[in-house]
């Protein structure tokens, strides 16, 4: 452990550093004369993270002033210009191989911000004489593809990017980028790892384009305007000039081209997960042709497991509102009722849109006789927790086809002997399902969960006119259950110890 005299020591090296270079740089602006001290300077960039953090701080404001006095465009001596244009690019090259560096994400981060402060001078005062309004494109785009490293997880430094992604000229300029480079991959997909493409996915789903139309509103501290007005970083101040409009169609178009051009690059499994969870809701309204999407959420919906439960919902858009023909598509879903489902983190999700896909009164009667006695067959393995859910979903299938009340009536007549559904069937319509009963039911109503054994006992009775709403059970688990036994009134509030609950649910675990 470093003595307070060492630490003392170093504080006042530092100090004494950053004063040294803050000189220069004054001296660099006061006499132009002194222009070729930048190169000192830019040598510190090229050391250690702390040498570099502190060149940084100096250099970047003395370039943000020469941009502002627009001594980039407007001093008389040219060899003057060259000079600070030769330098101003030194800078941000070496800025740019930081990113790429074994510094600290906090150092990487700090690195993006200055590099984000010249990029928005610098389209505010151009280093070139313009005569429209300027954005540095090519400059972000360098940007981004320091930030997309194909060896390290830089989701640290993409979040505090994406700040500035909600800049309608960044967010443009940030979509054309990553086409173009996404592009380069497909080309050549040798460089394309898990890691680059989980940096992809982080900065890509944080754009967000508006909805056609609707309010917007920007980042913290600033006006929300409408549609037909700029949110820009590199808003020009001459008010002559046209400004930048990011145009909702143009925009969606180029949206839609840059998740085409990235899902059609190889995908680990958890980023198929993690895509799906977006898509649906914040992805393809945007899409002028969503059908584009279909090859992707067939594929995904084929991987089976949690990704196929993910792809359900905007694969049920496509079929419902977009007329996609998937002939196939009931028998994957029923292949997927399996016991196994029932512990997967995306259980809820799964039933649903399970619920949504079989809430049509036109689905044929075999169809839904297979789903209800592969549900029933699952009731009998599953945790009371599962039973919660599975015995509603069912009897809300009864409701909307009363006619398989038939299969109620059987109950009393079939046991797992004489059964003659096919529970290893994958074709619903070969399953016998239409000539079997709920003896599952029966078997149930003497669980000894009191609360399953009288919800089991629906068979017993007439069908209710309604459906149950399924939204307030689907969220139940058994530590839900655990807690409803353990906390019921005996004589009063029970009141039990957490360590005691805690224990009893480890039991029960």
């Amino acid at each position: 452990m470093r003595s307070k005299s060492v630490l003392l020591s170093e504080k006042l090296k530092t100090k004494k550093l950053f004063e040294s270079v803050k000189d220069k740089c004054e001296r660099i602006f006061e006499t132009k004369q002194n222009v070729d001290h930048f190169e000192e300077v830019i040598a510190l960039l090229e050391q250690n993270e702390e040498s570099s953090i502190i060149a940084q701080r100096a250099i970047v404001k003395v370039f943000i002033r020469f941009l502002q006095a627009k001594e980039f465009t407007k001093n008389a001596n040219k060899e003057f210009r060259d000079k600070l244009k030769h330098y101003y690019n030194s800078t941000k090259n070496e800025l740019l191989r930081i990113i790429k560096s074994e510094q600290s994400d906090e150092a990487i981060q700090l690195c993006v911000l200055n590099l984000m402060k010249l990029l928005s001078n610098e389209g505010k005062y151009p280093i070139e004489d313009v005569k429209h309004s300027y954005f540095p494109f090519e400059f972000l785009k360098s940007i981004i593809a320091a930030i997309l490293r194909e060896d390290r997880d830089m989701s640290a430094i993409i979040a505090k990017f994406d700040e500035y992604v909600e800049y309608d000229d960044v967010k443009h300029s940030t979509l054309k980028s990553l086409l173009f480079l996404l592009k380069e991959k497909n080309g050549d997909t040798s460089d394309v790892t898990e890691l680059f493409m989980h940096n992809v996915f982080n900065l890509l789903s944080s754009i967000r384009l508006p909805i056609l139309g609707k309010i917007k509103r920007k980042r913290k501290g600033q006006k929300i305007s409408s549609e037909n007005e700029s949110n820009l970083l590199c808003e020009p101040l001459d008010v002559e000039l046209p400004k930048f409009k990011l145009e909702y169609e143009k925009a969606a178009d180029l949206f839609a081209s840059v998740w085409l051009q990235f899902i059609s690059l190889k995908m680990p499994t958890k980023l198929y997960r993690n895509i799906l969870m977006i898509l649906d809701d914040h992805v393809m309204p945007h899409f002028r042709n969503p059908l584009s999407l279909s090859d992707f959420l067939i594929n995904s919906f084929n991987v089976g497991g949690s990704v196929s439960i993910l792809a359900l919902s905007s694969l049920f858009i496509l079929i419902q509102k977009c007329n996609l023909e998937y002939p196939d598509f009931y028998t994957q879903v029923y292949s997927l009722f399996e016991p196994n489902i029932l512990h997967v983190k995306y259980r809820a999700r799964f039933f649903f849109w399970s619920d949504v896909f079989l809430s049509s009164t036109h689905l044929p009667e075999y169809l839904v006789a297979a789903f209800i006695k592969r549900l029933s067959r699952m009731a009998l393995v599953a945790n009371v927790d599962a039973l919660m859910i599975i015995i509603p979903f069912i009897v809300n299938l009864f409701v909307r086809h009363p006619n398989l009340s038939i299969l109620m009536n059987r109950s009393d007549k079939q046991s797992v002997i004489d059964d003659p559904f096919d529970n290893e069937e994958k074709d619903p319509l070969k399953t016998n399902a239409l000539e079997s009963s709920l003896w599952e039911m029966k078997t149930l109503q003497s669980h000894w969960h009191p609360k399953v054994a009288k919800m089991a006992s629906f068979i017993n009775k007439p069908l209710p006119e309604k459906e149950n709403d399924l939204s307030e059970i689907l969220e139940t688990y058994f530590e839900d259950v655990l807690n409803e036994e353990l906390v019921k009134e005996l004589n009063g509030d029970l009141i039990i110890d957490n360590k005691v609950k805690k224990t009893l649910l480890e039991f029960w675990k």
